[in-house]
């Protein structure tokens, strides 16, 4: 269990729930933080091991930045392929119990650069797809504050209360079904209002790549990207289901007005081939899900534990 002190509570602003609050809700084993996070380093992080997101926990302006695992920024134009040198490997092994370690590198050097590899290749930098904006109205000072992470469950949860009422963001994903689940609802029965939006990640600044296209078009928005040294590239898609609202476009932002609760369905795919979209069957894969929170958890714990 991680806890931020409550002088860092107290600087941005925020009043943590109390300590034996919780002690109730904390889950075990897991972490917890009393304060959001200002940096993406600091988010609670949860995943498949496809694809994770980074929750950083602000009430007003929430950021969750999703990820997934083959998203490496091209240094090439085209992928290289690894050297095949695991000939090598019994040699090298022998060198290296008789305490020969550099003849063993001079000789790994050697084999790598008679398969074509005279120098090593450095590994391109992961990056992340794309920041997931959720902003909603400004009510005030918050109270009862608490970021969790559930280590048995893989659910980020975020708890709040403000003058408008007591609220709850959980995120969790799926093992079961490939896709990033978040749920935002009152714990008393308040409506809610999101405006919903996808952020580049690299502003269009890098000679690498090009900026993100997104469409918001009813309850889904999706996102394409095209890497501009290679003909590979990524997209993503959500959908939202708004619960006893409506959703509208409004401003480039997907809108849920008046809400019970919102359900967002993300599936992030990578593209070797760009003009090759998987857009249509992602959402034809994800609109077959169900949109019950607790029966899609049920389905992702029993393999996450």
């Amino acid at each position: 269990m991680v806890l931020m002190c409550g002088a860092a509570a107290e600087a941005a602003g925020i009043d943590p729930l109390p300590l034996e609050l919780r002690r109730e809700v904390m889950p075990l084993p897991g972490m917890c933080s009393i304060v959001p996070a200002g940096r993406w380093d600091s988010g609670i992080v949860t995943g498949n091991g496809v694809m994770g997101a980074s929750i950083l926990g602000q009430p007003y302006e929430e950021r969750v930045i999703l990820n997934h695992e083959r998203l490496f920024r091209p240094f090439l134009d085209e992928r290289p392929l690894p050297p095949e040198i695991s000939g090598a490997l019994p040699e090298v092994r022998r060198m290296i119990r008789e305490g020969q370690g550099g003849r063993a590198l001079d000789h790994w050097r050697k084999v790598m650069a008679e398969n074509g590899h005279p120098k090593i290749v450095n590994t391109p930098p992961y990056h992340p797809a794309y920041t997931m904006e959720i902003r909603r109205p400004d009510a005030g000072d918050v109270s009862g504050y608490l970021r969790t992470v559930d280590f048995l469950t893989g659910e980020a949860v975020v708890r709040f209360r403000n003058r408008k009422g007591a609220w709850i963001n959980r995120t969790f994903v799926s093992r079961a079904d490939n896709v990033i689940v978040q749920l935002f609802e009152s714990t008393d029965g308040g409506t809610l209002t999101l405006d919903l939006r996808l952020v580049d990640q690299w502003m269009g600044l890098s000679d690498d790549m090009a900026r993100i296209s997104v469409e918001h078009a009813g309850e889904w928005i999706t996102a394409r990207c095209k890497y501009r040294k290679t003909a590979r590239g990524y997209e993503g898609a959500t959908r939202i289901a708004c619960d006893g609202g409506r959703v509208e476009q409004v401003d480039g932002v997907t809108r849920c007005v008046d809400a019970q609760r919102v359900l967002l369905l993300t599936r992030i795919t990578d593209l070797d081939d760009f003009d090759r979209s998987q857009i249509r069957e992602m959402r034809a894969e994800i609109g077959a899900l169900s949109a019950d929170y607790g029966a899609l958890l049920a389905r992702h714990v029993e393999l996450h534990r």
